[in-house]
């Protein structure tokens, strides 16, 4: 096994640079698994390619990854718990008290990247709690199978936020290529917002290959979209069964279900093969859908 990383600091922690940063992993051929990385700081900064990742290339599991901070940047980094061995991620969990901003490709994942995954290693999960969300520029959040693992599903996303922002071709993916898609839960107390050909996807058999998809669950008072920005919501499959998307809101604007996915502002579970999805959506009071 590799060993636990704890870092506290009372003011801050900035990782920052190529080749630089906080990691623990099982090296290629070694029987073992990554301990937990915990970071405790008011103010924590990854940019330049700076890094967080723990990881095993052999037999074992990848470690933990927790952040307790006021505000967590990542600008042109990564944080990631991956495996390419036997083995499974691990999970993240990022308790951002103020926000959390993914800026210009931020990259914060887990990921099976291996054949030879055994059935009963837990595929990894990405819990976040802050105030404000923020994931531009290109910048990701997700839990991925590649087309070489045969994992069951897909890790599960759950963030939790006072309001959710995606902008600039940027998503939060619970995705499979050849298995089921994971589950995507979104809770915004405000305001949840997809611009400039943003995603929220739980899709699964993106390589022309089986899986279900997974299930989306968004709450917030208000859901918003441009039309014309191509900005979707999808549970989709290829030759599985499309997920199920729930949607619990007073008012959604700029999205509009389809049974497939258009160039406008799309909500779709769809599958090429096999049977689509159900989509709901509870409005107490009002909803609103303009194209």
């Amino acid at each position: 096994d590799s060993g636990r990383i704890l870092l506290t600091a009372r003011e801050a922690i900035q990782i920052a640079g190529e080749e630089t940063g906080i990691s623990n992993q099982v090296n290629a051929n070694a029987v073992g698994n990554a301990q937990g990385i915990e970071i405790v700081t008011p103010s924590l900064v990854v940019a330049d390619s700076g890094r967080i990742s723990s990881s095993t290339g052999g037999e074992g599991n990848a470690g933990s990854i927790v952040l307790r901070t006021d505000d967590l940047s990542v600008t042109s980094g990564l944080i990631d718990s991956f495996t390419v061995g036997r083995g499974a991620p691990g999970e993240i969990v990022i308790q951002s008290v103020d926000s959390l901003a993914l800026v210009d490709s931020a990259i914060l994942t887990i990921v099976r990247a291996e054949a030879s995954v055994p059935d009963e290693a837990l595929p990894g999960s990405i819990t976040i709690e802050t105030q404000d969300l923020q994931v531009l520029e290109g910048s990701s959040i997700t839990a991925e199978v590649e087309p070489e693992a045969q994992a069951l599903v897909a890790g599960n996303i759950k963030v939790s936020a006072g309001s959710i922002r995606l902008n600039n071709q940027s998503e939060i993916q619970a995705s499979a290529a050849s298995q089921a898609g994971g589950n995507v839960l979104l809770q915004a107390d405000d305001l949840f917002v997809l611009r400039g050909n943003s995603a929220i996807s739980s899709s699964a058999g993106t390589a022309a290959a089986g899986g279900n998809g997974g299930n989306i669950t968004v709450e917030s008072p208000f859901v918003i979209a441009i039309p014309g920005e191509n900005s979707d919501i999808t549970a989709n499959a290829f030759e599985g069964d499309g997920g199920n998307i729930n949607i619990t809101t007073q008012g959604i604007f700029g999205l509009t279900f389809q049974a497939a996915q258009t160039a406008l502002s799309d909500i779709t579970a769809s599958s090429a093969l096999g049977v689509s999805g159900e989509v709901s959506l509870n409005a107490p009071d009002t909803a609103f859908l303009d194209n």
